[in-house]
């Protein structure tokens, strides 16, 4: 697959651009990431702060009302005072306890004779104090209902001669803490310093510890959503990711905490990540089609050479064709080389054709000369093969000759005769 250097080019070319794309879209996630869960962290505690206020507000206005009372303490009959801020202040009940024990409320109590107020929580714990405190919430038993106890103590000459006391419903605190909603599947929740849940959407929850809500919910958990600088703790409440963070109520010892659905919250990042990969994806597809264009058309050339090539090493290439030389880029320069090359081996071929042309006549008259000598030489052996036979006859003649010239000489001359003319008819013979 990548054998082609124009795939290889290509895939270089989409690589990278996929790379950079990449880099860009981890670079542009990791910033705006930073910069998404800053907002949601600073949306989250300004929308805690905000709730949080408005409760302060309320137990401030409840401290008031408690304030209001304390003329009531010199009163000669207080219940009408007690009786006003009741009716004014929606409040359950108000009272003021002295310090003989005697206790006047703003209605009518069924209470045991031997009822003593100064041993009461909220008698001691303003006796002790030295403004209005708030007490722990509680369940009212016969209306199923939160209630908290404002009091304050009259220290009028330097003993504690009273305590007012005004017993309010936590129904408006947790209609707020119900109606806070950071995102639309998330909630808020209201806890006391030691751990309990004061408020929260779920009323079976209340007084209970805030790993009811959630198994993450430890105290280190909550500390450090307390903490401005450490941003939000997750948690899974009911399958879901909470992102929960919080912040304490001023002079109380509550502390408001908001939990935002992590879906929710950082659905602005989840959807641009969405969109930058999609883009991505597009960019990708656009810039793979872009240079596979680009890279066939600047490589056109190159497929050209090679054809050329491919039809004269197949032996039946044209050596008078030339390719197209325009433009000054490398393809270019390779055509007008490859024009050069086909042009001087085109004239090494023609000038080969032609020595081959001139050897060719050369080797034919070679051809004739030798079919002339051939036939000369045939002439001459004939000659020759006749002129041997002539000598034998002649030898043939000549022995004929001395051999009569021997048979007249006499006994004696005969065999000398026959002697000296053995020479003669063997250098005949030769």
């Amino acid at each position: 697959m990548f054998d082609s250097i124009k795939t290889r080019l290509i895939a270089l070319g989409v690589g990278i651009v996929t790379l950079t794309l990449l880099a860009i879209t981890v670079a542009n996630y990791v910033t705006v990431r930073g910069h998404t869960r800053q907002q949601v962290s600073q949306s989250l505690d300004e929308l805690a702060a905000a709730r949080a206020d408005a409760i302060r507000q309320w137990v401030r206005s409840q401290r008031d009302i408690v304030a209001s009372l304390q003329p009531a303490v010199a009163a000669a009959d207080p219940v009408p005072l007690l009786q006003q801020a009741a009716k004014s202040g929606r409040l359950e009940a108000a009272y003021v306890g002295f310090a003989d024990k005697k206790i006047v409320f703003n209605t009518p109590q069924n209470l045991p004779a031997d009822y003593d107020p100064t041993g009461r929580p909220w008698y001691t714990g303003a006796a002790s104090a030295s403004g209005t405190v708030l007490t722990a919430p509680y369940m009212d038993a016969s209306k199923g209902r939160l209630v908290v106890t404002f009091a304050a103590a009259d220290k009028t000459g330097g003993a504690t001669r009273a305590v007012i006391a005004t017993d309010v419903f936590l129904d408006d605190v947790v209609a707020t803490v119900q109606s806070i909603k950071p995102t639309p599947g998330g909630f808020a929740f209201l806890m006391s310093r030691d751990g309990k849940i004061v408020a929260h959407p779920d009323p079976k929850l209340a007084l209970k510890d805030a790993t009811a809500v959630s198994d993450q919910l430890t105290p280190q958990a909550l500390a450090t959503a307390l903490d401005p600088a450490a941003g939000w703790v997750e948690a899974n409440v009911g399958g879901d990711i909470f992102l929960v963070s919080g912040t304490p109520i001023a002079d109380t010892d509550w502390q408001l905490f908001v939990a935002a659905k992590r879906d929710e919250a950082l659905a602005s990042l989840s959807a641009l990540l969405r969109t930058a990969v999609i883009t991505a994806l597009i960019m990708m597809a656009v810039a793979a089609l872009a240079m596979t264009g680009t890279i066939s058309a600047m490589l056109r050339g190159v497929d050209r050479v090679r054809a050329a090539l491919d039809d004269i090493s197949a032996g039946d290439g044209d050596l008078t064709q030339r390719l197209p030389a325009g433009g000054r880029d490398e393809v270019g320069r390779i055509a007008s080389s490859f024009n050069l090359f086909a042009e001087k081996i085109q004239r090494i071929l023609l000038d080969v054709r032609s020595a081959s042309n001139s050897i060719t006549t050369a080797s034919s008259e070679i051809a004739i000369g030798s079919q002339d000598l051939s036939q000369r030489t045939e002439e001459t052996a004939s000659n020759l093969q006749q002129a041997a036979s002539s000598m034998e006859e002649l030898t043939a003649t000549v022995r004929q000759t001395a051999d009569a010239a021997c048979c007249r000489l006499d006994a004696v001359s005969s065999v000398r005769c026959d002697r000296s003319w053995e020479p003669i008819a063997i250098s005949l013979e030769a």
